[in-house]
């Protein structure tokens, strides 16, 4: 800080002054009884000649980007710090950054649950996260902590953080060479070191994706440069477009001139797993303009190539770093390429002269040679080309591809890398299914099915979207069993102490609340005595709801 050139003649030069109070020491020891070390004092030159003095203490927890550090690099102040900054306001709602807050920079500090040995038991965050879903629903503490989850359809605490972490592993496969972190993440990738795990370490072996098997989406560098049609534009340009190239759902395109069909090709990507339909239509486009640049004479008039997928269209748009981003730049290399050919084979007298004069000289236009334009073709309306294309596309989904030589360059080589997207998509239905095979499992499972069963899903947070944060704590009390009844402690308030105040006798049986039944029964009639049709149906909350605030048990 204090040496020539160091950080305070930085500060100075480029006019951004430290805030020496902010500054602070921390003690990584191997040891955690280590002594904390000598306050540092630091003396900075202010440009009047004058030397502002601060002194530096050694800190226990130090907040540096949104995360608390401790010495241990244990990141529990950091858990604590998260849960009660998304808890401390519960009466208002809870906030919709509960699972944000807890999982920021878990790609930093999370390294996995485990099990003890010899244990049923794990270790983890599992309890801190029990409580955010608790305070998510509003159900009471001792709630199921499965069940908690499946209310508030949050996935449970080790397959959330798996999916927050593939989600970042995602992101720094796919970076540029460019990037700092390239190299060094593909070390990281390469090999589950024994000692000194760094975070990278533990995300590419917790996840098992490869940076050499993933796309690179590279920064923007194209501007936008077509514009969206519809169905009767492309009618328009089919009767009169001398050259047409339709590609359709999945890897297939049709070159057609006139009515006549000149050649077809078909490229199979692979599983869905790993591509996406948006892939695939790239792909087509890719193909089609390999099509069109084995002609060996000028085109004339307008070219279109259509396609019935409006993503792909949007994309080369808006050329924003994006999943796929490799096979829309490989589009535009095509198109300046076809350019090029036609304006050699247009100007070859020119071209030769050049070439003579000069070898090397001649400079072909790489843009606005021919009329090329590409139209969104509405699927499934009956447009014998795009249904070509169609039946072709799924003549390459049975991995009937073109011959290599038929293919351009850019297929020829080995697979095509993975789609994020598509990886991304298909790691997060996979944990749903781990978490519906979980539930089932569980013992709670049997008991909520009669209730929901279709959890784990959405249906319970629809089923009370509308109703206020009270009314969806009280459905959510009852669905999981655990009230603020006396069933657990003491008798029914109403019946002389003989009777122990359970659900089904708060609700069913209870002569207390005779008139807020016979009211719920004129209003339901026979679906008034089922409890599952009341904490599972839409009509039967509604009207259970009424019953509850007749009933005047709870406050709602």
């Amino acid at each position: 800080m204090e040496r020539a050139g160091g950080g305070f003649a930085w500060s100075h030069q480029h006019n951004s002054p430290f805030e020496l109070t902010k500054i602070a020491v921390m003690d990584f020891a191997r040891r955690g009884s280590a002594p904390p070390s000598t306050p540092l004092t630091l003396h900075k030159p202010n440009p009047d000649g004058t030397i502002t003095t601060q002194t530096v203490n050694s800190v226990q927890t130090y907040k540096y980007l949104g995360v608390h550090f401790d010495p241990r690099l244990s990141f529990n102040i950091h858990a604590d710090k998260a849960v009660s900054k998304a808890t401390c306001k519960i009466s208002g709602g809870m906030p919709p950054i509960a699972v944000p807050a807890f999982t920021y920079a878990a790609d930093v500090w999370y390294t996995g649950i485990h099990t003890i040995p010899h244990s049923p038991m794990t270790r983890g965050s599992k309890g801190t996260t029990t409580r955010l879903t608790s305070h998510i629903i509003g159900a009471l503490s001792l709630a199921a902590s499965d069940t908690l989850e499946v209310h508030a359809h949050i996935l449970p605490i080790d397959l959330l953080f798996h999916k927050v972490l593939f989600r970042a592993t995602a992101r720094i496969c796919t970076l540029p060479p460019s990037h700092p972190l390239h190299a060094i993440a593909r070390r990281a990738a390469a090999r589950f070191v024994k000692k000194h795990k760094s975070p990278l370490h533990y995300l590419f072996h917790l996840t098992g994706l490869r940076p050499d098997l993933t796309e690179t989406i590279t920064p923007i560098r194209r501007p936008r440069n077509y514009e969206e049609d519809a169905l009767r534009v492309a009618q328009l340009v089919n009767n009169t477009a001398a050259v047409r190239v339709y590609n359709g759902i999945g890897a297939a395109a049709v070159l057609y001139e006139g009515t006549r069909v000149i050649a077809v090709r078909r490229y199979h990507l692979g599983s869905s797993k790993r591509y996406t339909v948006h892939n695939g239509e790239s792909v087509g486009i890719i193909m089609g303009l390999h099509l069109l640049l084995t002609f060996t004479r000028r085109l004339t008039g307008p070219v279109i190539i259509g396609c019935d997928n409006q993503a792909v269209i949007r994309g080369l748009n808006n050329q924003q770093s994006h999943s796929g981003h490799h096979l829309l730049d490989e589009i535009h290399n095509l198109e300046e390429r076809l350019h090029a050919k036609q304006d050699g084979i247009a100007r070859s007298a020119e071209r030769a002269i050049a070439n003579r004069n000069e070898r090397g000289s001649w400079k072909a236009r790489r843009r606005g040679v021919i009329d090329l334009q590409l139209h969104w073709v509405p699927g499934h309306k009956d447009f014998e080309p795009n249904e070509r294309a169609d039946r072709e596309a799924k003549k390459a989904a049975q991995k009937l591809t073109s011959q290599a030589k038929d293919l351009p360059a850019y297929l020829r080589k080995k697979a095509l890398p993975a789609s994020v997207a598509a990886l991304r998509q298909e790691y997060t239905a996979k944990l749903k299914r781990k978490w519906t095979k979980r539930w089932r499992k569980s013992p709670r499972s049997r008991h909520f099915g009669a209730i929901d069963k279709s959890a784990p899903s959405t249906k319970f947070l629809k089923t009370i979207d509308g109703y206020s944060r009270s009314q969806a704590a009280i459905i959510a009390q009852f669905r999981t069993n655990h009230t603020p009844l006396n069933q657990t402690l003491f008798p029914c308030p109403h019946c002389s102490g003989i009777t122990v105040e359970t659900i089904r006798h708060y609700i069913l049986d209870c002569p207390h609340y005779a008139l807020a039944r016979r009211e719920l029964r004129n209003k339901l009639g026979r679906k008034a005595g089922e409890i599952p049709f009341l904490l599972g149906d839409k009509t039967g909350i509604k009207e259970f709801l009424r019953y509850v605030g007749a009933t005047h048990r709870f406050k709602t």
